[in-house]
């Protein structure tokens, strides 16, 4: 009977057991699409599973919509008719989201890391969804390769992309670390926030860095609008934008826009833009624009191998640049670098403007005639002056595991009028020397180091002299017991919310009920063995002291002699 009971239990715990979600690996890539039929949605995530709850209720768990898709597309979760949907304080790893259909929808506080795709791929993709607001996420560590040697595509990596939908405010966003990589016939476009046919689009105050490209003929873009009327982009700061590729064409721009009527650009910060090969480098780019504004933007360390300017237009009609500050831009390929350059530009008015190392103002072809060009300041700090040393555009400290598989470079961009040696010390030992080039990055690789803080200084000389320096640490740190502990610990806590807490109570109560029940059931046992053991030891005592009254009871009739 007791064994029953105890298979009983056993066969519920199973059963509920059986009824817990089960996690789903990004190794078997599939889409979720949550269904919202126009009413809005809070998404949730418990574990590796994902809940869309009713705005109305949220008790109310809705159905979700699993098909896989094939191995080259990754982990995605879409949110379709769901107007004024909430996604807000979720780890996405691994996955990707988009909202689409779903006007006056909510995007904030969010985390997506570790991305990875064989295909285009976007952390946020939002379609159709007018009036959404995006704000307060951290998108990071997205990575798009594809080494198909036939392959002619061209794939795109975005960290925020938009498309058909008016009105998205964009802002108080951190976008970092994404890299695109493809075979030389394919083409790679790397683009931290990318607006595509939306009008009235307000991008501010957004972080955008380390966005790199290579092997293809790629382009590298920190926020890219097309056919987005009435935009403004103010106040971002992005800068680390790298394009690697030596041979092939490269493109690379802190803001591009192109197609647009009514265009505002101010306030934005744009620093250490580099690419090699026959290639372009702009600060700025404007295509097919009318009626701009341009104003108090910060864009320096510019370096290209073939063409490098501040502000690069081509047929751009009515509007101003002013109070923009430019420094050290420079070229590799042609004898002058711009603070703009003007193609087919014509009602512009561009005053006020500094520029500091940089070769020439204004630059302006034979059909850029109608624009009215005064009071700007060329290089108020003479480049090449007697007490001018070459100036050194600093890298951050760098710090990794010794277990990351990511690459590691330090980019030290120096300008000078007249470059001569260079000498990089590895803790006061020389580690590299050599020639350099005004705007030509020296680099060093400084991946795979072993656990331990290591101290690169650069030494670079010109030819009358002056030297300049500039130190870069380096920190590897070691992959132990405490470390992977605190990686599974990290992981574990990211995933238990309150929520999943409560979903959990009712298993936890009744796995603490049954185990409360077996061990009751044990002590009785238990307990009882222990008595009877005891009836039988007292039973033969008495036997022993009263043998012949055990025998009379016995044979109740046993003859007496």
């Amino acid at each position: 009977m007791k064994k029953k009971i105890l298979l009983s239990y056993l066969a519920i715990t199973l059963i509920l057991i059986s009824q817990l979600p089960v996690a789903f690996s990004n190794s078997a890539s599939r889409e979720i699409v949550f269904d919202g039929n126009g009413q809005g949605l809070k998404l949730s995530l418990f574990g590796d599973k994902v809940i869309a709850f009713s705005q109305n209720s949220n008790s109310k768990i809705l159905e979700n919509t699993i098909k896989l898709n094939s191995q080259t597309i990754p982990s995605s979760i879409t949110l379709l008719n769901a107007p004024e949907s909430i996604i807000e304080g979720q780890v996405f790893e691994g996955i990707s989201l988009v909202v689409e259909d779903s006007p006056g929808s909510t995007i904030r506080n969010n985390t997506f890391i570790n991305l990875s795709s064989k295909i285009s791929i976007s952390a946020i993709k939002l379609i159709n969804s007018p009036d959404t607001e995006i704000y307060g996420n951290v998108i990071k560590e997205l990575a798009l390769s594809n080494d198909d040697l036939k392959a002619t595509d061209t794939f795109v990596a975005t960290g925020i992309e938009v498309i058909s939908s008016d009105g998205v405010q964009i802002h108080s966003n951190s976008i970092s670390n994404i890299q695109s990589s493809a075979s030389s016939l394919s083409r790679t476009i790397t683009v931290g926030i990318r607006v595509l046919f939306s009008n009235s689009p307000s991008i501010s105050s957004n972080l955008i860095a380390n966005l790199s490209s290579a092997i293809s003929v790629n382009r590298i873009i920190g926020i890219y609008l097309l056919k987005s009327n009435f935009s403004s982009i103010m106040d971002n700061k992005i800068n680390n934008i790298y394009g690697r590729n030596q041979r092939y064409s490269t493109y690379a721009s802190g803001i591009y826009s192109e197609t647009i009527t009514n265009l505002t650009i101010s306030g934005n910060e744009l620093s250490q833009l580099t690419t090699r090969g026959t290639s372009i480098t702009a600060g700025i780019r404007l295509f097919n624009i009318q009626q701009i504004l341009v104003k108090s933007n910060t864009i320096q360390y510019l370096s290209s191998g073939k063409y490098a300017h501040g502000v690069f237009l081509t047929k751009v009609e009515i509007g101003t640049a002013t109070q923009n500050y430019f420094q050290n831009i420079s070229s590799e390929g042609i004898p002058f670098s711009t603070a703009f350059n003007l193609e087919e530009s014509n009602y512009l008015t561009i005053d006020e403007n500094q520029a500091v190392y940089v070769d020439r103002m204004v630059a302006l072809d034979i059909y850029s005639t109608e624009n009215i060009i005064y009071n700007n300041v060329l290089n108020e700090n003479e480049l090449g002056g007697i007490d001018s040393s070459p100036l050194i555009s600093p890298p951050n400290n760098i710090i990794y595991r010794v277990d990351s598989n990511q690459t590691y470079l330090i980019s030290w961009v120096v300008i000078d009028t007249d470059p001569d040696t260079f000498i990089v010390y590895k803790d006061e030992t020389v580690f590299l020397d050599g020639k350099w080039n005004s705007g030509v990055p020296i680099i060093v690789n400084v991946t795979g180091l072993q656990p331990g803080r290591y101290n690169y200084t650069l030494l670079v000389f010109d030819k009358a002299g002056h030297k300049s320096k500039s130190t870069v640490f380096v920190t590897v740190t070691p992959r132990n017991f405490l470390s992977e502990s605190a990686d599974r610990i990290e992981h574990f806590l990211k995933k238990i919310t309150l929520k999943s807490i409560l979903n959990l109570s009712p298993i936890i109560i009744f796995l603490y009920l049954l185990t409360e029940f077996i061990r009751i059931q044990y002590n009785l046992h238990k307990k009882k063995k222990i008595v009877k053991k005891r009836q039988i030891e007292e039973t033969w005592d008495e036997l022993k002291s009263n043998y012949d009254e055990f025998i009379d009871n016995m044979f109740p009739y046993k003859e007496k002699e």
